[in-house]
């Protein structure tokens, strides 16, 4: 009775450094998308595309398509993402990066010498094996939550 009392424990204990490489893994993938798209700011839309989940595609791709069609100001807020008056030096020297306990990756940085630090979380899933951008927090917004709201008061939903 306690051989197999034992090799249960045996075969945990074995098993949680695979469980926890797997997920340094997964956080080290998802600690390198966050830096692409802040060590790149000029193309910041163009990386987070690349690696978003097709819910975030879908939705920030039809406010962009509203607002290139209306020649109107968009409701995807990309500036929540770096802002729009940045140094990008300064943002790639000062960026810091940290997985969170929920999985989301949360990346620090100054923008310009004195300005306050800015704070945003990336929050990832995965879809068919590849984890891919599933939202975007900055001061408590969502991007998703920010795009909606805005083409649901624009009535483009």
């Amino acid at each position: 009775m306690k051989t197999p009392v034992l090799a249960l424990a045996l075969s945990s204990i074995l098993v949680l450094p695979c469980i926890a490489h797997a997920n340094t893994t997964d956080n080290q993938r998802k600690t390198a998308i966050v830096k692409q798209v802040i060590t790149k700011l000029d193309n910041r839309h163009i990386t987070i595309e690349k690696h978003a989940s097709s819910q975030f595609k879908r939705i920030a791709n039809y406010a962009d398509a509203v607002a290139e069609r209306d020649n109107a100001v968009g409701c995807a807020p990309w500036e929540m993402v770096g802002g729009q008056d940045y140094t990008q030096s300064r943002v790639t020297r000062s960026a810091t990066y940290k997985v969170l306990k929920n999985g989301n990756v949360e990346t620090r940085f100054k923008t310009e010498a004195n300005s306050p630090v800015t704070v945003i979380e990336f929050e990832f899933i995965k879809e068919n094996g590849k984890l891919l951008i599933s939202d975007i927090y900055s001061d408590g917004d969502s991007f998703l939550s920010v795009t909606i709201s805005c083409l649901e008061e624009s009535d483009y939903l």
